[in-house]
């Protein structure tokens, strides 16, 4: 039973060859190069024959022994840096040799193209590596190697290294997301790339409330807006390949701000009322808490110290601070009052002295009369 699940195991498993056939071919899709077959799927497998027949055909003469000259052998690739909108290289190469048995094109060590058992002795290459689509290449630098061996097993080897760029420019806008009242705002962008940033394009949002006339090719364009609301703008900035990032600014205007109102105070307990014997009293007219009458609905014996109408509401309290007072004005006498007939006084008595004065001095003088 057991030499049985372990012969049915090995025979399940795939060959070196068909194993590393599949790391190749996945390694060359996610590259864009070279061949991408189908899968290969779980088919009966079948033991190898044990005796296969040998093969006495020579597929090509034996070169001559005293052959130590290489293949010739050429490769170029075009661009040198790619990516982004720049996504195809051309890899041209040829091999040359009078008993050329085989060749092989390699990108970072994944075969692109290949021959073996060759009858020409010549073979050109010319392949389009797409390096942005269907899938996204990583950036960075490859390795693109040509290998030729000929019937006397002299090698030749040439390689060229390309660069893939397919990172788009790191980009930061700021200084939005804020209400302005008047005059104009402008964003705070800031940019970088491995290699260069080649452009900035600005947009408005097809919902702002107005039409704003701005520099669409400025890193950090003006926008002076003359309708109330929200306004939203996108930038994309673009490498030299075509890699773009695109970030958005918005703010708002407003012609006149809106006012917050102030908490207003409540007082249910009375507990921030001064009742200090400093304190005035004062007794409301109406027998109402709520609402105190005008001074003209007081009576005519409550009307001492009542100035204007007061208005009172639960919880509330005039102020405390005596700043002054007023003496009646139907009788009586206030230190204003005594002052100024006091300063009266004093300013007659001092005339009266000089015109007495005056005339004394005036009748002692000769020839004055």
């Amino acid at each position: 039973m057991i030499a049985t699940v372990l012969t049915s195991g090995l025979l399940a498993r795939p060959t070196k060859a068909e194993f590393l056939n599949t790391v190749t071919q996945n390694v060359g899709c996610v590259l864009n190069i070279g061949t991408c077959p189908p899968p290969i799927v779980n088919e009966e497998q079948t033991l190898p024959d044990e005796n296969p027949p040998i093969d006495t055909t020579d597929p090509k003469e034996e070169g001559p022994s005293d052959d130590t000259t290489p293949p010739s052998v050429e490769l170029s690739a075009d661009p040198m840096l790619a990516g982004g909108a720049s996504q195809i290289i051309t890899i041209s190469g040829a091999i040359s040799d009078d008993n050329l048995v085989s060749y092989s094109l390699a990108v970072n060590g994944t075969v692109a193209q290949e021959e073996s058992n060759m009858s020409q002795t010549s073979a050109g290459i010319d392949i389009p590596w797409n390096v942005s689509t269907p899938n996204v290449v990583p950036s960075g630098l490859y390795r693109i190697t040509l290998d030729a061996t000929d019937a006397a097993g002299n090698p030749s080897h040439i390689e060229v290294t390309v660069e893939v760029d397919n990172t788009a420019p790191d980009v930061d806008v700021s200084g939005g997301d804020v209400i302005i009242k008047e005059g104009s705002i402008s964003p705070s962008t800031s940019a970088s790339d491995t290699h260069t940033v080649a452009s900035y394009y600005w947009t408005a949002d097809a919902g702002n409330p107005g039409v704003i006339n701005f520099d669409a090719n400025v890193p950090e364009p003006s926008f002076t807006p003359n309708i109330e609301g929200t306004y939203v703008f996108y930038v994309s900035v673009a490498d030299g390949l075509g890699n773009a990032t695109t970030r958005q600014f918005s703010f708002s205007y407003a012609k006149e701000l809106e006012a917050v109102p102030l908490p207003t105070l409540e007082d249910p307990t009375e507990a921030l009322i001064d009742q200090s014997p400093s304190t005035p009293a004062v007794t409301p007219a109406s027998t109402n808490p709520a609402i105190r009458n005008g001074r003209d609905e007081i009576l005519e014996n409550d009307d001492e110290l009542v100035l204007g109408s007061t208005v009172s509401k639960p919880g509330e309290t005039p102020p405390t601070t005596t700043i002054a007072s007023i003496a009646p004005t139907g009788s009586g006498w206030s230190i204003f009052g005594v002052l100024w007939y006091w300063w009266l006084g004093v300013i007659a008595f001092f005339f009266a002295g000089w015109v007495a004065l005056k005339k004394f001095v005036l009748t002692r003088i000769p020839g004055e009369s």
